[in-house]
């Protein structure tokens, strides 16, 4: 009888090498990252919460990075922690990348709360500081102007309605609760969205070096290879849009965000690199490498998810911050973008 297997010659062959197409990977997910993740940095329109294009962006990033989170790296994190109890015997109903995902999320916690303390402490005027004063100074509009670009709608909002329950002092349209100095306003926000971004960097490089590792191991089925590297592509492609949108939105300036997007852009490949160092003698289902891969994608999860819920979803789509787009069709644009970047990434998953 034929061979009713793979048809289209040996280089589909579950034990054919694949050092070729994986060093390939190497140069091809790392265009990739620079490709998605560089454009962003230019666009500044993410800081505008008015502008209907940035708003389905930043939408899309929202939708790309719970993507990420929950159907990429935490059903890995669960898989690997699965595999670890046939091995030690623990409970096969009792996952621990549960656990390891709150605690991402408490990490998370504890560096915002950190970053506000910081920030606040920061806010507080040095004894007999010149208090900022609105009728004395031509440059109020400008501050203001400063303050809605640089302090995300939440970072504000979040304190209730305008005025209504700030104890602070009030100055023109801006209330700030505290210590209302616009340049420290404006100062905390940037402050605070760099400390995220930091953050949502590190959850992508951990799975980033992850995932290129278990493409660069694969060193027999050319196949599974060939189809892992097409869907790691678009992933780091995708991947490195929400990071970049992310780092614009920070306002790092131009050379610190290529920098950063240079260490996530790299680490795939280095991962990559690294899985074809230790293809031989690698064993992806040794105790050792279940657990620290399952304890580093669930932790990674975590952040990422808080990121996605708290800090971009429930921001962009809070009511206050939807009444700043000023036509219905922008609305469902938001919803649309959202829906299809999540789509999108979700589907990246049956294959990486």
């Amino acid at each position: 009888m034929a061979d009713h297997g793979h048809s289209h010659g040996n280089r589909e062959g579950a034990d054919d090498d694949t050092l070729d197409l994986r060093i390939g990977a190497v140069f091809v997910v790392l265009a990739a990252g620079f490709i998605g993740g560089v454009p962003p940095l230019f666009l500044k329109i993410f800081k505008d919460m008015s502008n209907p294009i940035a708003r389905m962006l930043r939408a899309a990033a929202s939708g790309i990075v719970l993507a990420l989170g929950f159907v990429h790296v935490l059903p890995h994190g669960m898989e690997e922690f699965g595999n670890l109890a046939l091995h030690v015997q623990l409970d096969p109903y009792y996952n621990p990348a549960g656990v390891a995902v709150i605690f991402g999320i408490l990490m998370m916690m504890i560096i915002e709360g950190l970053a506000h303390s910081q920030g606040h402490d920061d806010m507080v005027p040095e004894k007999g500081a010149k208090e900022f004063k609105d009728d004395s100074s031509d440059d109020a509009p400008k501050q203001a102007e400063k303050v809605s670009e640089a302090v995300p709608s939440a970072d504000i909002e979040h304190q209730g309605p305008p005025c209504a329950q700030d104890h602070g002092h009030k100055h023109g349209t801006i209330c700030v609760h505290g210590h209302g100095h616009v340049g420290d306003v404006a100062a905390y926000g940037t402050f605070k969205q760099k400390t995220l971004a930091h953050m949502f960097e590190l959850g992508c490089v951990v799975h980033s070096v992850i995932i290129g590792i278990i493409l660069g191991v694969i060193d027999k089925d050319y196949g599974r290879a060939r189809n892992i590297l097409i869907a790691l592509t678009f992933h780091q492609w995708l991947e490195g849009i929400g990071l970049g949108a992310m780092i614009s939105i920070a306002d790092f300036g131009l050379l610190k965000g290529l920098l950063l997007i240079s260490l996530y852009g790299v680490t795939a490949p280095v991962g990559i690199a690294i899985g074809i160092g230790i293809a031989e003698g690698y064993d992806s289902q040794s105790t050792a490498a279940l657990a620290t891969q399952g304890t580093l994608n669930s932790v990674s999860a975590g952040i990422l998810i808080y990121m996605g819920l708290v800090q971009m979803v429930a921001i962009d789509f809070a009511p206050e911050s939807m009444a700043l787009l000023r036509t219905r069709w922008a609305k469902v644009g938001c919803y649309v973008a959202f829906f299809v970047a999540a789509g999108c990434m979700s589907f990246l998953a049956i294959w990486a």
